[in-house]
C-alpha cells in the first residue's frame, strides 16, 4: 500500500473543502481520509498505482508531459464543481501524480496556507518538469507553453492548447 500522512492545521483546509471531498470523492484527486486531533486533522493520502512526478525525474516523455499538463489544466477546469477552486491548489513535483501505463494523473489535495495563483502554481510546474525533458526541442515546447500562460489565456484555451502542442510535438517527431 502507497500512502502519506500529513498533519494540517484545521483551519488551513476549510470545512466545506472537506465535505466535499468525504461527500463527492472527486476522482482528479488522491484519496483523502480525515482523523480529528483537536486543532488539525490527520490526513492519510492513498496514492496507490500512482507515482509522484518528483519519483519520474528524467524518465518522462513530451507525451507524458503534455498529458500531464492536459490533465492538470482540466481538473482546475472542473474541480470548483466540487467547491474546490483553482486557487486552493498547489501545483507541484510532490503533489501531482501519474499512472503513466493508463495515462492518468491525479493532485494530492493540500491547500495552501491562504490562497495562490492558479496561474503562478502553473507557470511554477511548468517550470519544476522542465528539467525532466529529455530533448533541448521537447524544453522549447515547454517554454512556447509557458507563453500562453503568461497571455491569461483561459483554463479551456490552456487545455486545448496543451493538445495541439502534444499533437505537433508528435507529427514532428519529438520524444
Amino acid at each position: 500500500m502507497n500512502k502519506f500522512n500529513l498533519d494540517m492545521p484545521k483551519g488551513r483546509i476549510k470545512e466545506y473543502e472537506k465535505n466535499a471531498i468525504l461527500l463527492s470523492s472527486p476522482d482528479f484527486l488522491i484519496p483523502m481520509k480525515f482523523t480529528d486531533y483537536g486543532d488539525k486533522y490527520r490526513i492519510t493520502y492513498d496514492y496507490g498505482g500512482f507515482i509522484p512526478l518528483s519519483d519520474m525525474s528524467g524518465c518522462l516523455t513530451v507525451r507524458d508531459i503534455f498529458d500531464c499538463i492536459e490533465e492538470v489544466i482540466g481538473i482546475l477546469r472542473i474541480a470548483s464543481v466540487f467547491m474546490l477552486f483553482p486557487e486552493r491548489f498547489q501545483l507541484r513535483k510532490e503533489t501531482i501524480y501519474m499512472n503513466r501505463k493508463e495515462r492518468k494523473v491525479k493532485i494530492m489535495f493540500i491547500p495552501p496556507d491562504g490562497n495562490s495563483d492558479p496561474k503562478e502554481e502553473l507557470l511554477q510546474f511548468i517550470g519544476d518538469i522542465q528539467n525532466m525533458y529529455i530533448t533541448k526541442a521537447a524544453a522549447e515546447y515547454s517554454e512556447m507553453f509557458k507563453e500562453y500562460v503568461n497571455n491569461n489565456c483561459t483554463l479551456s484555451e490552456l487545455q486545448n492548447r496543451a493538445v495541439m502542442m502534444k499533437r505537433d510535438a508528435f507529427i514532428c517527431g519529438i520524444s
